[in-house]
């Protein structure tokens, strides 16, 4: 992920951000667009409810990066996801395969 800040990851929360940010990383290597979105959600998940909690500069910096982590990948999601509705408008096959009729 490029352009991040870049925040120093220890203490206790850090084990479990960086296993959930490594579960996201995995699905966005697999271009796997439902398990991106369950990860992401996870993460993000934890990074609320770990919010209120974080007591070291450690933790609070671990954080940090996971909320970044996730704002990148949502922002990767938007953009992927208007490149496949303009794919879909400028290509016929995939036009007809989304085509829904309208049964009223």
């Amino acid at each position: 992920m490029h352009g991040m800040m870049q925040h120093v990851v220890e203490g206790p929360a850090a084990l479990s951000l960086a296993m959930a940010e490594g579960h996201l990383q995995q699905a966005m290597s697999r271009s796997d667009m439902v398990d991106v979105l369950v990860a992401a959600s996870e993460l993000d998940r934890m990074v609320r409810s770990l919010g209120p909690s974080a007591r070291s500069d450690q933790d609070r910096a671990a954080l940090l990066r996971a909320g970044d982590v996730v704002g990148s990948v949502l922002m990767r999601l938007e953009t992927e996801m208007t490149r496949g509705l303009a794919a879909r408008r400028n290509d016929a096959r995939l036009r007809n395969a989304y085509f829904v009729p309208d049964l009223t």
